[in-house]
């Protein structure tokens, strides 16, 4: 199990882009026109493909270098924990801005229950934007802890030029995710925090 969720935590990672789609499908990365075998994050869109993590367009694409919203790395997050649609029951989620009948809504309603999310501060969860570093780190550092598992500090003193751009809320996962190896700053010393993912 935890072997796997390495892996799969790994490819979320390293996928910077992908659309979830509302069903699962037995689709591979072979299988989308614009993921040649060259593209860097091919095996990882293979992998989480075969597990139904993700999918891809209705067109038939994965747009492999488009960023990723909150909403579809919420959807990313579900289905790695064994969420499914249709045993799934939608909690009223305390987000202004998701309405009821949006193609995220029960993605957004599993996270914010198991507690990966706690959306802007203000009420709102701002489902199309797109995630940003830090809101991956704090996810993804949710996500560990909602599994049981620490995530492993392979890095010692982990800094970063722009640390004081980090948000108080996201210092800690940032730190916690960067010492673990799962996100990584920049070849110039930085991280990036409002930077998407």
């Amino acid at each position: 199990m935890k072997n796997k969720l390495i892996k799969v935590t790994a490819y979320i990672l390293v996928l910077t882009a992908s659309l979830i789609s509302t069903g699962w499908t037995n689709t591979f990365a072979s299988d989308f026109p614009d993921v040649e075998k060259s593209h860097l994050n091919y095996d990882a869109v293979t992998y989480l493909t075969e597990l139904g993590v993700i999918a891809g367009y209705d067109d038939g694409t994965f747009k492999p270098d488009r960023e990723i919203t909150r909403t579809e790395f919420c959807a990313l997050m579900a289905r790695t924990l064994g969420y499914k649609k249709e045993t799934y029951t939608v909690l009223d989620v305390p987000f202004s801005d998701v309405n009821k009948g949006y193609w995220g809504e029960t993605f957004i309603s599993f996270c914010y229950e198991i507690g990966l999310i706690n959306g802007m501060g203000d009420g709102t969860f701002a489902p199309n934007d797109s995630i940003t570093r830090e809101q991956m780190a704090v996810m993804l550092c949710n996500y560990s802890r909602s599994i049981g598992f620490m995530l492993p500090q392979i890095k010692e003193g982990v800094t970063f030029t722009d640390y004081n751009m980090i948000s108080p809320w996201a210092l800690d996962y940032v730190l916690t995710s960067a010492g673990a190896g799962i996100i990584n700053g920049f070849d110039t010393g930085d991280f990036q925090p409002q930077g998407v993912a």
